[in-house]
């Protein structure tokens, strides 16, 4: 099974625009939603954390990889305010272009790329991953070509990683 996104996004007009970029993907859904309520949302198996957002559960910057990190309590009882799992943004090296678009699309890669790995080995464990809009390159690109953006990285990696 593909794995669900969820875009959280902070009013109408952006996300009017990104399901114009996205027409076409099902599997990826976009909210209006404010950005403290998308990780308490209850269908969330991951949600996604920029590098030092995550360095609570312990991210380290790997270059061009995203990690899978456990966002249980240490007394490894499930938050009510976080899903079960947290997926790390990327660390790029030093001559990459500092393109938004290029990042997005390392960011959905290698979010895949995690969790389908993940999934490997814990089967269905990570189904729908949550992101917020700003964490995405909206306010750089645009909603629509961020849409556009994520729908394309999506279908490439996917199929890559299928074949």
């Amino acid at each position: 099974m593909r794995p669900q996104l969820i875009i959280a996004v902070d009013n109408k007009h952006n996300l009017m625009r990104m399901c114009e970029g996205l027409a076409g993907c099902p599997e990826i859904t976009i909210l209006e939603l404010p950005v403290d309520k998308l990780p308490t949302r209850s269908e969330l198996d991951a949600i996604f954390l920029p590098l030092p957002a995550a360095e609570r559960w312990g991210a380290r910057p790997l270059l061009y990889k995203a990690q899978i990190l456990n966002a249980q309590g240490a007394d490894g009882i499930p938050s009510v305010e976080m899903p079960p799992y947290v997926v790390t943004g990327v660390a790029m090296a030093p001559d990459d272009p500092r393109e938004p678009a290029f990042e997005l699309e390392l960011i959905v890669s290698s979010v895949l790329e995690a969790v389908q790995a993940f999934n490997t080995k814990h089967p269905g464990a990570i189904q729908v991953i949550g992101f917020w809009g700003g964490n995405l390159c909206i306010d750089q690109l645009g909603p629509e070509r961020v849409g556009k953006l994520l729908r394309a990285a999506y279908a490439k990696t996917l199929s890559t990683n299928e074949s």
